[in-house]
């Protein structure tokens, strides 16, 4: 799966979970051609930005399949 489809995945499950408040993207600073990546802001006001990155397997890309929630499935949002 390539960052892009990931990333939608990983938005989709998060967005309206309890506990969290919003998703969002920001601009990586290390980057000068406009990369953005994704911040988690929590209801608590803590806020977590993940750096979302792949390498191939090993032997190379193999075809493409797209990693799919049912619908229905619930996300749940552990705080320690």
């Amino acid at each position: 799966m390539q960052v892009p489809e990931f990333r939608k995945l990983f938005v989709s499950a998060l967005e309206g979970q309890p506990g969290i408040r919003s998703v969002e993207d920001y601009p990586v600073p290390e980057d000068s051609h406009g990369l953005t990546d994704t911040v988690v802001h929590c209801t608590d006001g803590v806020s977590v930005r993940y750096r979302l990155v792949r390498t191939s397997p090993p032997g190379g890309e193999q075809n493409a399949s797209d990693a799919v929630r049912e619908p229905g499935t619930t996300i749940q949002v552990v705080r320690p």
